[in-house]
């Protein structure tokens, strides 16, 4: 029968070594009585390619003979040395390394711990505290197997973390997420210029004029207040203006997004500056009496698209409409990880015992099978 690249007969010894660093290839054949041999140059190559500290295996007769060895120089190629039947002549060639893998389910407590296993989980896991943390973690994975052993540290497909109160999920076959940008729609509210609200004067197209003393358009809302009371910015914009505006005396103009603009006018002090940037809240300045005024109060005016409105109807409402974009990252699960996760889901509930490995014996409790 033929195993792994190896022609077994019976009464044929298989052998398990060790390449040594000190052993050439030119003495391992004298070793093994190897002369008849023909290696070409282009196969000569590989010779150099031995991993040292690694299995390779041997096939002996009854007589102790070399009849048959694959010595590996790569974790997919092999060199296989064979003797030719009837005669004493020995072929060389370059061939796969032929690998059984095995599916297999686990759980990991502090009273059964794996150290390949553990290390393979540690290489998915984010923060390694995680191992230690979990109060029993449930494994289902992968095994390369060669000729009855394990190769390389075990491929891990799916761990369940359970850390008592919570469990999470993890898969070692990330899937890549995707990024999508979205414009939201989002509804800005405005806020009140002063924090104690006192309204004296109201909007009007028609309203007699304390000081002038005849009858003309109030474009905003009039608030009481003391002298150096601060005054707010009713929402985030741009400061388009900061300085003296005839009657309005001190007069800071804020730009709002939706074509709104905020005006403050007969401050004592101005406190934002033309082209700073402000936040719904932020101070601007404080109260006053400059300008054309009677006493301390503000006068608040707000445009829109160039037309004065009843602040009123605004304050305290959400009445600007905003696009925000937004970028927003999402996982993508395929269909092999919700099979994956339903089979160790399964695999849990069964109580399924789990495959244990006692040294170079292997035990028959296998979940699964795959190539």
């Amino acid at each position: 029968m033929t195993i792994f690249g190896f022609s077994i007969s019976f009464g044929a010894n298989l052998d398990t070594k060790y390449w040594s660093k000190n052993l050439t290839f030119k003495e391992y054949l004298k070793k093994n009585s190897i002369k008849n041999i023909k290696i070409d140059d282009k196969k000569r190559k590989y010779i150099s390619k031995i991993i040292f500290d690694k299995r390779y295996y041997e096939l002996r007769d009854d007589s102790g003979k070399l009849t048959q060895s694959l010595i590996p120089i790569s974790s997919t190629k092999q060199i296989h040395i064979a003797k030719r039947h009837y005669r004493d002549e020995y072929i060389f060639e370059i061939i796969n390394i032929d690998y059984i893998e095995e599916r297999h389910y686990n759980k990991i407590s502090s009273n059964n711990l794996d150290t390949n296993l553990t290390k393979a989980i540690s290489k998915i896991v984010k923060h390694k505290n995680s191992i230690s943390k979990a109060v029993r973690i449930d494994v289902l994975y992968r095994q390369k197997l060669r000729m009855g052993k394990r190769v390389d540290l075990p491929k891990i497909e799916i761990a369940k973390f359970d850390f008592g109160k919570t469990q999470k999920f993890i898969y070692s076959n990330k899937v890549k997420g995707y990024t999508k940008t979205i414009r939201q729609r989002k509804l800005s509210r405005f806020g009140m210029p002063l924090r104690h609200i006192r309204i004296t004067s109201t909007y009007s197209t028609h309203r007699w004029h304390p000081i002038l003393h005849r009858y003309r358009p109030h474009h905003g809302t009039d608030f009481g207040a003391r002298s150096g009371t601060p005054l707010l910015a009713v929402n985030s914009g741009v400061v388009i203006f900061s300085g003296r505006m005839g009657g309005y005396g001190n007069v800071v103009k804020i730009r709002h997004i939706g074509g709104y603009i905020s005006l403050y006018a007969h401050q004592s002090r101005r406190r934002a500056k033309r082209g700073q940037r402000v936040r719904k809240g932020q101070i601007i300045g404080y109260v006053g009496s400059t300008g054309r005024s009677t006493g301390p109060h503000l006068h608040f005016g707000l445009m829109r698209y160039g037309r004065w409105i009843d602040p009123m109807r605004v304050l305290r409402k959400k009445s600007i409409i905003t696009y925000v974009t937004k970028k927003i990252t999402k996982n993508r699960y395929n269909k092999s990880q919700k099979e994956i996760k339903a089979k160790l889901v399964e695999y849990i509930n069964d109580n399924t015992k789990p495959f244990i490995y006692n040294n170079t014996k292997l035990q028959n409790l296998k979940v699964g099978y795959g190539k």
